[in-house]
């Protein structure tokens, strides 16, 4: 049982933060157990941690790796999501068992997770002195975390612009090296003619061609569902309406501005209130179009927002909003 005793909350005068978070860290552990931003060396005893943390802020909030949310000090204020549960600090003996559990848990996971990637990264060298010599002892020209629907992650990486392909399931499963159909295929137990590996395929196809952007450390494509939402400028309407969203029929500026599109993609928002956005670009009156996604392949965009990379047909949309100001307008 620790003999974990709060501290009085530091007082209005001597406060420096009015907020602090102790944050249990990702194994592998690579330094202490708890970290706390203010403190870089961090803590091995999340009491001590909570403790030096109400030394110098009015409200401490502990997340750990579930993750669940204490507080400890002064009751927290509009954190931000109301969904979120927080309970006092410190918790009863059982939750801490179970917290140290889950961490203990979490450290053989990393560790099975790393041998895993010992193993994979031997296997790959032994393919390459076999089927691609030239890149033995070279960096892949990208690798990335390919999110698999339904759950698991496929860790993947390519070289020669995808000629020579390299993955492995993440939970210690699979391994395999070629072309990305038959790579992405057998590491997430699906065939190589199953849509959604043909969607993976082409995304990483057509991120190839982001000069600017860049290229995705995590891709996640999955099928649509419902109503998204996309933003276009109101002079587009009437073409809009007879041709659907198509980026080649782009005319004038873009909504930030730009000469052309930022990508031969779609974007779209989960709802309406993320709308706001790229109202708050747009220079002149826009549109929010309601676009239904049903059947189509999303995937995650370069900024955080999703696109779809194929015109999306007029009967697959509705104006949820017409001639909206730009919020740059409503705001001045």
């Amino acid at each position: 049982m620790s003999d974990y005793r709060a501290p009085e909350p530091a007082d209005d005068e001597t406060t420096a933060e009015e907020v602090l978070y102790v944050i249990e860290d990702d194994p592998p552990a690579l330094r202490p157990r708890w970290y706390c931003h203010e403190y870089p060396p961090g803590f091995d005893d999340v009491d001590k941690a909570v403790a030096w943390a109400l030394s110098r802020a009015r409200t401490v909030i502990v997340r750990t790796l579930a993750p669940d949310f204490y507080w400890a000090g002064a009751p927290p204020v509009d954190l931000g999501d109301g969904d979120v549960e927080m309970r006092p600090w410190p918790p009863p003996a059982t939750e801490r068992a179970r917290l140290d559990a889950a961490y203990d848990d979490a450290i053989r996971a990393a560790a099975a997770d790393e041998h895993a990637r010992i193993e994979y990264e031997h296997a790959r060298d032994t393919w390459l002195a076999e089927h691609a010599s030239q890149h033995i002892g070279t960096e892949p020209t990208h690798s990335c975390f390919i999110d698999v629907p339904g759950g698991g992650s496929i860790d993947f990486e390519e070289w020669d612009s995808g000629a020579v392909c390299g993955a492995r399931a993440t939970n210690g499963g699979t391994i395999a090296f070629g072309t990305p159909s038959d790579v992405i295929a057998t590491t997430s137990g699906r065939a190589a003619s199953d849509a959604w590996v043909a969607a993976v395929v082409a995304a990483l196809d057509h991120e190839r061609t982001w000069r600017s952007l860049g290229r995705r450390s995590i891709l996640d494509v999955r099928i649509g569902a419902g109503e998204m939402f996309h933003v276009a400028a109101a002079s587009n309407r009437n073409s809009i309406l007879e041709h659907g969203l198509d980026w080649r029929r782009m005319r004038g500026h873009g909504i930030a501005g730009s000469q052309g599109p930022e990508l031969d993609a779609i974007f779209l928002c989960e709802s309406v209130d993320e709308t706001d956005f790229f109202l708050g670009m747009a220079r002149a009156p826009s549109d929010i179009w309601g676009v239904r996604v049903d059947e189509l392949m999303i995937e995650n965009g370069p900024d955080g927002w999703w696109i779809v990379t194929q015109p999306v047909p007029p009967e697959r949309l509705r104006i949820v909003r017409a001639d909206a100001p730009s919020r740059r307008d409503v705001e001045s």
